[in-house]
Parts: structure tokens; sequence; C-alpha cells
């Protein structure tokens, strides 16, 4: 691989792919009222790689060569990416929460916050082992973090009803907030650091594990006050205490 390309899979790798949304449109006219309707056919994704003089066909090219090259799978277009957030129950091709359109490839290290939702058909986060920034489940199937460790923004958990999480797992560290108040975690696994609060409103009592610093405030409720065992947690802020109806 020559040098040029080895620097634009790295950046791609640490900083995913940028680019914007474009949807195709079909056309319809009501032969009565004589109005015009659209209706939305097909979401697609336009990579840009103009910084490395890259544009039009070149770009797809390109990215379609940083796939296989990088995990050895053969695509035909970028748009196939989209459809493949998931491969055998695990991430693939994701979605980042990013205030510019940007989707990664599910590496090692995921670069930006991105969350799980229902219908992505994941199972288990698979491989990857950091991520730079929140990672949230909302109403999410995943039931296994796989080999991550490591979260630098927030971790939560929304839509328990649905979300099959009940242990952190691998994760040591946390560097942002960890609400689990809609959860159905119990189970705080290999974890020792959490940067930010720690949100257990209406979580029954059940071990800290291996936790052993929490950088803002344990948040509890009213009834279990004094139940959840806290001694050896270095917590830098307060444990606040509140009414379960104001959940």
């Amino acid at each position: 691989m020559d040098a040029f390309k080895q620097s634009i899979y790295k950046k791609l790798d640490t900083e995913g792919i940028k680019g914007t949304h474009l949807s195709s449109f079909s056309f319809s006219v009501n032969e009565y009222s004589a109005k015009m309707s659209t209706q939305e056919r097909q979401r697609v994704f336009d990579p840009d790689l103009s910084e490395f003089g890259l544009s039009g066909p070149e770009t797809e090219d390109f990215i379609i060569d940083y796939v296989y090259d990088t995990v050895n799978v053969k695509i035909s277009s970028v748009n196939e990416l989209m459809q493949m957030r998931s491969v055998n129950g695990k991430p693939f091709f994701l979605l980042l929460e990013s205030s510019k359109t940007t989707y990664c490839l599910a590496l090692e290290k995921i670069p930006g916050a991105v969350t799980f939702r229902k219908d992505d058909g994941i199972i288990s986060l698979g491989y990857i082992k950091e991520i730079n920034g929140g990672l949230g489940f909302m109403d999410s199937t995943v039931n296994d973090l796989g080999t991550l460790k490591k979260v630098i923004g927030d971790f939560w958990v929304w839509g328990d009803s649905v979300s099959q999480l009940t242990s952190l797992f691998n994760v040591e560290f946390i560097g942002g907030d960890l609400n689990l108040k809609k959860s159905q975690i119990t189970d705080f696994g290999a974890l020792t650091h959490i940067g930010g609060n720690l949100n257990l409103r209406g979580k029954e009592p059940f071990s800290f594990g291996n936790l052993k610093y929490i950088g803002k405030n344990l948040m509890l409720s009213k009834k279990y006050k004094d139940k959840f065992i806290t001694e050896d947690i270095n917590i830098i802020g307060k444990i606040k205490y509140f009414d379960d109806k104001e959940i």
C-alpha cells in the first residue's frame, strides 16, 4: 500500500468517514386534484474526501477499497454500507452521533459517540474495545458488550422493556456519567472508574463490585437509603437521594 493511501486509511480509522446524507424522491400527480405529491424512496450517503483531493467516482472507489483492505469485505457501492449496520449480530458500519454525518467501521476503537437501537439487529458489541465518546442503548437488543473496556463519554441505557443488558461485563473505565435507572443492569463487572455521576434511581441494592471511584455524585432512591455499601468507593461529589415518583 502506498504512503498516500495509508495516511488516508489511518485518518478514516481514527476519525470515521465524513459526508452527507442525500435522498432521492419519486413524484406522483393526483389527476382529480392536480396536486403533486412526493415520496422518499432512498436515503444515500455521499462521502467527502475532498481534503485529500478526491472527488466524484474516485471517492466511492476509494471507500470501496478501504473497506476491502481493512475488513476483507467486498462491496459494490458506498450505499451498501448503510444497510450493513450489523453482520451476524455484531456491529459493522456505524453512524456516529456527530454534528456532521460520520460513519465508521466497527474496529477496536470507535472514533466518536454511538447509540444502539432495537432495529440495528445487534446482539453483541463484538471486538470493539474502546469508544471515544458516549455509548447509549435505546430499546436495544444488545445483551453482550463483547471485549469493550473503555468508554470516554457517558454510558446510558433507556428502555428497560426491551434492553437485554444485565451486566457491564469487561468495561473498566467510563469517563462521563453512568445512567442505569432505565436498565436491567445489576452487575458492574470489571468497572473501577466513573468520571461523572452514577445514577441508580429506582434500582434495588446490589454490589458495586470492583468500583473504586465516582467523579461526581451517586444518585439513589430514598427508600434504599443506606442500603448500598459505598465505603470502598471514593465519591468526589455527594450521595443524593430522590423520590421514585420523580423518575
